[in-house]
């Protein structure tokens, strides 16, 4: 992976700059019509990360095709004063002025560059909604198809359900937010139409260790744990045996993660050995992403309670839905404690991202108006939950 991933960004990285210059400032004019932080109707739900989006143009257009290997390396982006200058930091790039700050963002793989450089050689940054649009629909497509075929009914159900809760109707019109669900549904189209056993070890491994390090090499830490849970899901329902789901649901979650956590490392030991970046530098984000305060914030568990019990109508809303939580799975396992028992799996999987915001709470808190995203996982793993419990009752 390391090998094929250095060589495919190194190819694109030697795309001429005239050829996509055009294209990166007509985008950039409407990145910065729309604004850097646009809400569809203004709603929080609704917030759209036209940021990113710049700033992931704003390093593909800095790249040097003279200078490849160093500039697909340290992916540089430029800026003007402030973070707020992004978008003009295209235009400045694209007239070759080089006098603003220069940024150098080599703790990501920034993988995406292997598909928006050369899309940018023909299409701006509204053609690019529109092939998100098309890619993303004809492959949720292919899954609902195969579902169909397949009689997997009720997973298809709460899959469903899942991106309705998630508004994934506005996801392909962020570049930000495709690349997980890209992954997602490619990992799960090739688990539909091939059939693989989940009781294959040494194949289910592979693929898993294969999808957190595609994971790695083209997300920006927005929601990686959907390439993990969503086929996942998949995997698991797609049998007919339900016996020692634990050990499968164990192997995939730790392949994944090797697969993430290690090809992730591998860009700074890679980006140490050819431009000598100081990984100390990536290994203080990571420790900034997982502390437990926001500015003046505490979000140690003891701070978190501090602020609800100052909160109390907030309080009085979370307590309820944990309560509602709480009886309505007494009452499941009343009902059937065999299934119950049986499914018990699908809770753990509902509670994958409650375990990534508490471990990644300081970014969860900065971009809570995508991270939240996550919670796909456990409206799909709950509602599959709740509909296999009532169809075994």
């Amino acid at each position: 992976m390391v090998a094929a991933f250095s060589i495919l960004l190194l190819l694109s990285g030697m795309i001429p700059r005239e050829f996509i210059k055009k294209n990166a400032i007509s985008s950039a004019k409407t990145l910065e019509k729309e604004g850097l932080k646009h809400r569809i109707g203004g709603v929080f739900f609704f917030r759209l990360d036209n940021f990113t989006d710049a700033l992931m143009i704003n390093i593909a257009l800095s790249i040097d095709e003279k200078e490849a290997i160093r500039s697909v390396t340290e992916n540089n982006f430029y800026l003007r004063e402030n973070h707020s200058s992004i978008t003009q930091g295209i235009e400045d790039v694209g007239n070759s002025d080089f006098t603003h700050q220069k940024r150098i963002y080599a703790r990501y793989w920034h993988g995406y560059l292997l598909f928006l450089r050369p899309l940018l050689t023909f299409t701006d940054y509204n053609g690019i909604r529109i092939i998100n649009y098309v890619l993303l629909s004809m492959m949720l497509g292919g899954i609902i198809w195969m579902s169909i075929r397949q009689r997997k009914t009720y997973t298809l159900t709460a899959f469903i359900l899942s991106l309705i809760f998630i508004n994934f109707w506005m996801v392909p019109l962020s570049m930000q937010f495709s690349n997980t669900f890209y992954t997602a549904f490619a990992a799960t189209l090739y688990i539909l139409f091939s059939k693989i056993n989940p009781y294959d070890r040494r194949n289910i491994s592979t693929l898993f260790l294969l999808v957190g390090g595609f994971t790695s090499f083209t997300d920006l830490l927005t929601t990686p744990l959907v390439t993990l849970c969503i086929p996942l899901l998949f995997l698991i329902n797609n049998n007919s045996r339900q016996d020692n789901v634990f050990k499968i649901l164990m192997v995939c979650s730790l392949s994944w993660l090797i697969g993430y956590a290690g090809i992730w490392i591998m860009k700074w030991i890679l980006a140490y050995i050819l431009i000598g970046y100081d990984i100390d530098n990536a290994i203080h984000q990571v420790a900034v992403r997982t502390s437990t305060t926001y500015g003046d914030f505490d979000m140690s568990f003891m701070g978190i309670a501090r602020f609800l019990f100052a909160r109390t109508k907030l309080l009085i809303t979370i307590a309820a839905c944990l309560a509602i939580f709480l009886l309505l799975n007494i009452w499941m396992y009343i009902k059937n404690k065999i299934a119950f028992k049986r499914d018990y799996y699908l809770l753990l999987i509902a509670l994958l991202p409650v375990v990534w915001f508490i471990l990644i709470r300081n970014h969860s808190v900065i971009h809570c108006w995508f991270v939240w995203r996550l919670a796909v996982i456990s409206v799909f793993a709950y509602s599959l939950f709740l509909l296999r419990i009532t169809r075994s009752s």
